[in-house]
């Protein structure tokens, strides 16, 4: 009654019809004149509907102080809004196909809520830390340290330290190491993924570049057991291999192993060299740990991911690497 009460009220105040008059100019054949009380102007054309249109804009603009009802096609959202207790009540009611597909949904939106109040918590927490909270700090770094030990990767316990990433003596790495590495760019690429326990894995950040222009590499790797053939020959190249990535450092680490190990192929190598790390091709494995339990390694069955895990096809990406703790050379 009351919605009726208002509604007739904007009638009354209102004429029950509008009549535009639209009118050839006396003076002007081709000029066409719209006309109505209300218009703050009168709108002419060369064409009669254009002057019509024009007229409308301006009478709308006449009576835009007026309260005109809301337009039917707007959906009032607060009628379509049920309460999460209702929806969980009409699911676990009934069994039919309907109240199925409504306990998926709202599982599914259980999950996108949570994951989306995971990763603001964690966006807080590390912008806490950036700005020198010593107790944001610290929780930061124990929760990065708790999700690499859930991966099964040990991680690095210096204080300074907050991403659990660190040199190969602060995680266990003995060097010189040829090890097999999962590239990284930050801790996020690990959530989701379980690394074979049978091995042992470490989050390395590993300098390759001494400072003042300091280069690190950080990776996930595992240590690979080498032959005697292959120890010795890599500990005779690591120490000689030029820094950088030109074209003669790259004729000269392959001139080098064509000397010492010509059964490995290293024509394809185009990351960054550098004496703390050589960069290796997988099929190296086969030679350089013949006799050993990594000569027939299977590098898809070292990690499991989890069920609904969004990852980008071909990931995780495996690289060979020889490890040293030989420092390089600055480009300074």
């Amino acid at each position: 009654l009351a919605d009726a009460l208002a509604s007739a009220q904007r009638a009354a105040s209102l004429p029950p019809e509008f009549l535009v008059r639209v009118s050839r100019s006396a003076d002007d054949v081709d000029r066409w004149t719209a006309s109505h009380p209300l218009l703050r102007v009168e709108p002419h054309a060369s064409h009669p509907a254009d002057a019509l249109a024009l007229a409308s804009i301006e009478l709308r603009q006449s009576l835009r102080d007026h309260e005109w009802p809301a337009p039917d096609d707007v959906p009032d959202w607060s009628t379509l809004r049920v309460e999460r207790a209702v929806a969980d009540a009409h699911a676990a009611v009934s069994d039919n196909p309907a109240a199925e597909s409504l306990r998926w949904a709202l599982g599914k939106l259980d999950a996108a809520t949570e994951e989306l109040h995971d990763e603001r918590y964690r966006n807080q927490l590390r912008s806490s830390a950036e700005a020198g909270d010593p107790d944001a700090r610290e929780q930061l770094r124990a929760e990065n340290v708790d999700r690499l030990h859930r991966a099964g990767v040990t991680a690095s316990r210096t204080t300074w330290n907050t991403d659990g990433f660190g040199a190969a003596a602060d995680v266990g790495l003995a060097l010189p190491s040829l090890v097999l590495a999962m590239p990284v760019r930050d801790l996020d690429d690990v959530d989701g993924l379980c690394f074979d326990s049978t091995r042992t894995w470490h989050a390395l950040h590993h300098r390759i570049v001494p400072r003042p222009l300091s280069q690190y590499r950080m990776a996930i790797v595992s240590a690979l057991p080498l032959s005697a053939a292959g120890d010795l020959a890599l500990r005779r190249i690591a120490p000689r291999v030029p820094t950088g990535h030109s074209v003669e450092a790259y004729c000269t680490y392959r001139d080098f192993f064509a000397e010492e190990l010509p059964g490995i192929d290293v024509g394809s190598i185009t990351g960054d060299l550098s004496p703390a790390w050589l960069p290796l091709p997988l099929d190296a494995i086969a030679v350089l740990c013949a006799g050993t339990a990594a000569g027939t390694l299977l590098l898809d069955s070292l990690v499991t991911r989890s069920p609904g895990l969004r990852g980008w096809l071909g990931w995780p990406h495996w690289e060979l690497a020889y490890v040293t703790d030989h420092p390089g050379e600055s480009d300074w």
